[in-house]
């Protein structure tokens, strides 16, 4: 591939790559951000649901605190149609379904007088362990293997007016918190409704997760990288939590306002692509746009420096036209281009430019070898290359059989000498061509006016000096 096409190939390349990591930053930021968007629409949704449910626990709780206050003023086994009533109000006040009474050994009566004896129940050590002193809480009925709790229990310790203790207890649904809470339209890994001691009230099961054991902790289920005293600190502070685990996805916290719990939802990455992919999708088109009206540009681009260089090579043929031109290349001859440099420099005082004089080595021994008509097809290919090198105002002759001469106008500063070099001597290397297995080459000399002559001739001839000087330190070599 020749110089010059890497000339527009490279910088092709840099740009689309620098296009490529541009879009692929973006991406990465337009994803954390859908993500942290739909976390946020999951946590408003999810948290609608727990501040109802939040409501109902807590005038569950309230009427259980309030009831078991007044129980305080009545003897169990004395008072039963008082304490019967108040067990009524419960249920009737209440979403709660069932409401009873009982003494330390867990024999009482239920809200329709039935009598009842729980001291059996797996829960009941339980409530004699923390509820035997007051206060008022959840407990789950069934902690066996597999248990499948549809309801919870509301316990309130009770001293009745005789100094006996006992327990009032009242049963909960919980089994509607997951149908509420638990949407289809979010792809969730484990969800579960907990209390701060880590008992499950509820989980996903039957719909999206179905791994946690209720016989066990929650805090013993965490996927690994999730910190349970993050959790345990949301739910105790009441504080809504939204975090990005390493290697896993995403959790965020909804804790119950006035009851010691909250919904806990883990979400995997995988999810969350799956659940942003639309968004996702709307930037992938948008990048496409982006890259396709790029490729568009550079096209666009290509055209228009294809189209300005056939426009200078008419308006250069043109000018050609009007001259003595030489047969074979179709370049202006030595004659005509001399008359036009002459033009040039007597134009205006002040005048300055650049000529140089270029020479394709064994064009004479490829006439003796190969023929003249080896030899013009050689000449005719560089003619053409060099003409279609430079600017329509630059004069490009064929100075003799195997030389040529381009002379360009307007070169004042040094910088402007630089860049005029650089490019003959990249245009040297590129018309390097084997021919038989030897190299063709070209080498030019180069002469600045007025710096280096008077007048053209002398001008010329300071270039032929350089001509020859190239010669000697190398095949493709340009020298001043």
């Amino acid at each position: 591939m020749k110089r010059s096409h890497l000339r527009w190939l490279i910088p092709t390349v840099l740009y689309f790559i620098a296009v490529a990591v541009i879009l692929s930053v973006y991406r990465g930021i337009i994803y954390s951000r859908a993500a942290s968007s739909k976390l946020t629409e999951m946590a408003l949704t999810i948290g609608e649901e727990v501040r109802d449910r939040d409501i109902v626990m807590s005038e569950a709780m309230s009427a259980m605190t309030m009831s078991g206050k007044a129980m305080s003023l009545y003897v169990m086994n004395y008072n039963d149609n008082q304490i019967q009533t108040l067990l009524k109000d419960i249920v009737d006040g209440t979403e709660l379904t069932n409401a009873l009474v009982c003494d330390e050994e867990g024999k009482g009566y239920d809200y329709l007088g039935k009598d009842i004896s729980i001291g059996s129940e797996e829960y009941f050590p339980i409530l004699n362990s923390e509820y035997s002193k007051g206060g008022t809480g959840m407990v789950l009925p069934d902690r066996s293997e597999n248990a499948r709790n549809t309801e919870c229990l509301i316990v309130s310790g009770v001293k009745f007016s005789n100094r006996d203790r006992g327990y009032l207890v009242a049963t909960l649904p919980i089994d509607t918190l997951v149908n509420q809470m638990f949407r289809e339209q979010y792809i969730m890994d484990k969800i579960a409704v907990v209390t701060i001691n880590g008992d499950i009230l509820a989980d996903g099961k039957g719909k999206r997760a179905d791994d946690f054991s209720e016989s066990a902790s929650f805090w013993e289920q965490l996927p690994p990288g999730i910190s349970k005293d993050t959790i345990k600190l949301s739910i105790s502070q009441k504080n809504i939590y939204m975090g990005q685990v390493q290697d896993y996805g995403y959790v965020f916290v909804i804790p119950f306002a006035s009851v010691g719990g909250g919904a806990v939802v883990f979400v995997r990455e995988s999810a969350m692509e799956a659940m942003t992919r639309e968004t996702m999708n709307d930037y992938s088109a948008e990048a496409f746009r982006m890259l396709l009206a790029s490729a568009f540009l550079i096209v666009f681009v290509l055209i228009s420096h294809f189209l300005s260089d056939r426009i200078e090579k008419r308006i250069r043929k043109k000018r050609y036209e009007a001259h003595d031109k030489d047969e074979l290349t179709g370049l202006l001859n030595r004659e005509s281009a001399m008359v036009e440099i002459k033009k040039y420099t007597e134009a205006e005082v002040g005048k300055r430019g650049i000529l140089f004089l270029l020479e394709l080595s064994d064009v004479k021994e490829a006439r003796e070898n190969k023929g003249d008509a080896f030899a013009d097809e050689k000449l005719k290919e560089f003619a053409s290359s060099l003409d279609g090198r430079f600017r329509s105002t630059d004069i490009v002759a064929r100075f003799e059989d195997d030389k040529f001469m381009v002379f360009l106008k307007d070169i004042y500063d040094q910088k402007d000498i630089r860049k005029q070099t650089d490019e003959m001597q990249l245009f040297l290397h590129d018309t390097r061509f084997i021919d038989a297995d030897k190299e063709i080459t070209v080498n030019a000399g180069a002469a600045i006016y007025p710096d280096n002559g008077r007048n053209v001739p002398d001008v010329v001839i300071s270039a032929k000096n350089a001509l020859e000087r190239s010669k000697v330190v190398g095949k493709g070599v340009l020298s001043f």
